[in-house]
C-alpha cells in the first residue's frame, strides 16, 4: 500500500471509531463525568494514532495507538449497547454490541499491556532474535480473541446480567475467563507481559541519543499512571469516591507521552521533568510529615492552654509553608546529581567560571579558561574566540 492510502485508511478508522465511540456514549448515557472518562481513553489513542500514522504511515507504533483507540472504542460502545437493551428480550444490536464487548477486551489488552512496551518506539523488536517470541504473542492474542469470539454465551461484565446467545458460537466454547482456557490464557498472558516488560529492559540498555529520551518519556508516562492508580484506589478507599478528572489524565499520559517521543518535541526536556517530578514529589512528603508531626507536637503542648484553638494547626501551616524554599534546594541539588549528572557538572563548571571572571583581569587567562569551560560543558568538535581589535574597525 502507498503512503497515500495508509493515511487515508488512518483517517477512516480514526472517524469510525470516534463517531462510534461518542454516539454510544450520547444514545446511552447521561451522567456527564462518566461521558467524559468514557471517552478519555479511546479518543485521546485513536487522535494520537491518527496523527503518528499521517505522520509516518509506515511506522507500526502509530497503528498500535490506532489499534488501541479502535479496539477501546469497539468494546465501550459494545458494552453500552448491549446494557441498554439486554434488560427485556435481546434485539439483534444487543446481541451485536454484547458479542463485540466479549472479544474486544483482549486485542485492547494485549497491544496496550504487551505489543507497545515490546515493539515501541520503532515498531519492531529489540533484535532479530526477538521475532520468533514476538510472532508467538500474535498467534496467542490472535487464537484468544478468536475463541471468545465464538464462544456459546456472550457477556456484558455484569454478574445479573440476562445470558445471551452466540448466534456464532461454538457448542463446547465456553467462557474464555472461566473455563477450562481461563488458567492458561492467564499463565500465558503473564509470560507475555514478562517477555515484554524484558525487552523494553533491554532495549534502554542497548539504546543511547534519542531512542533513550523516547523510551524515558514512554517509561515515565508508564511509571506515572501506575503510580496515579495506585493513589487513586487509596483514594477512593478512604473516601469513597473516585476523582474523574484524574483518571482522564491518566489515561492520557501514555499516548500523550508516545505523541512527543515520537515526533522529538521537545524530546531531551524529559531529564528536566523527571528531575522536578521527583524534587516536588520528595518535598511534598517531606513537609506532610513534618506538618503532621508538628500538628501532633503543638496541640499536645499548647491543649492545656488554647484547648480546642487552631493555634497549633496554624504554626505547623506557617513552619510547613517556611520550609518549602529550603527544602525544594537541598532536595533538587541530591536529585540533580543523582539523576541529571552531566547537567548538575555542567551547572557547577559554569558557576565557577561565573566567580572566576569577576576576580580575574588577565585577558589571556581568561580566554583560556573561556575556551576549557566552554569544552567541559558543551563538548563541541572545535572551539575558538574571536576578539574585536582594539585600535579601530576590522
Amino acid at each position: 500500500m502507498t503512503d497515500r492510502l495508509l493515511r487515508g485508511l488512518a483517517v477512516v478508522v480514526a472517524v469510525i471509531a470516534t463517531g462510534g465511540v461518542i454516539l454510544s456514549q450520547i444514545a446511552f448515557r447521561e451522567s456527564g463525568s462518566d461521558f467524559v472518562s468514557g471517552l478519555a481513553w479511546p479518543v485521546t489513542n485513536i487522535i494520537v494514532g491518527a496523527l503518528l500514522t499521517i505522520r509516518r504511515p509506515r511506522l507500526l507504533t502509530g497503528w498500535l495507538f490506532a489499534g488501541i483507540g479502535f479496539f477501546g472504542a469497539v468494546g465501550e460502545a459494545g458494552r453500552l449497547v448491549g446494557l441498554a437493551g439486554a434488560s427485556g428480550s435481546p434485539a439483534w444490536w444487543v446481541t451485536a454490541g454484547a458479542w463485540m464487548y466479549t472479544w474486544a477486551w483482549i486485542p485492547l489488552l494485549y497491544l496496550t499491556l504487551i505489543f507497545l512496551p515490546l515493539l515501541f518506539p520503532d515498531g519492531r523488536p529489540p533484535s532479530r532474535r526477538w521475532r520468533p517470541v514476538t510472532a508467538a504473542i500474535v498467534l496467542i492474542a490472535v487464537g484468544a480473541t478468536l475463541l471468545a469470539s465464538v464462544q456459546e454465551t456472550l457477556d456484558l461484565g455484569v454478574d445479573s446480567g440476562p445470558t445471551i446467545v452466540n448466534p456464532l458460537g461454538i457448542a463446547g466454547v465456553s467462557d474464555i475467563e472461566e473455563g477450562a482456557t481461563g488458567p492458561v490464557l492467564f499463565v500465558l498472558t503473564a509470560l507475555s507481559l514478562v517477555i515484554a516488560l524484558a525487552a523494553l529492559i533491554v532495549r534502554y540498555r542497548r539504546s543511547a541519543g534519542a531512542e533513550r529520551q523516547q523510551l524515558k518519556w514512554f517509561t515515565s508516562a508508564g511509571v506515572l499512571l501506575i503510580v496515579g492508580f495506585v493513589l487513586q484506589g487509596a483514594l477512593d478507599g478512604m473516601t469513597g469516591r473516585r476523582i474523574e478528572i484524574i483518571d482522564i489524565a491518566l489515561f492520557t499520559l501514555p499516548p500523550a507521552a508516545a505523541a512527543v517521543a515520537i515526533m522529538r518535541y521537545r524530546l531531551y526536556a524529559i531529564d528536566r521533568i523527571i528531575s522536578r517530578t521527583v524534587t516536588y514529589a520528595t518535598v511534598t512528603a517531606v513537609l506532610i510529615a513534618v506538618y503532621l508531626a508538628l500538628v501532633t507536637v503543638l496541640t499536645a503542648m499548647t491543649a492545656p492552654v488554647t484547648g480546642d484553638s487552631p493555634v497549633a494547626v496554624a504554626a505547623a501551616t506557617l513552619a510547613a509553608a517556611a520550609l518549602f524554599r529550603p527544602a525544594r534546594r537541598r532536595v533538587q541539588a541530591v536529585v540533580d546529581r543523582r539523576f541529571n549528572r552531566a547537567q548538575y557538572d555542567a551547572s557547577r563548571t559554569v558557576e565557577a567560571f561565573r566567580h572566576q571572571m569577576r576576580d580575574d583581569v588577565d585577558l589571556d587567562r581568561l580566554t583560556t579558561d573561556l575556551l576549557t569551560t566552554t569544552q567541559q560543558v558543551l563538548q563541541p568538535a572545535t572551539t575558538a574566540v574571536w576578539l574585536r581589535p582594539t585600535g579601530g574597525r576590522p
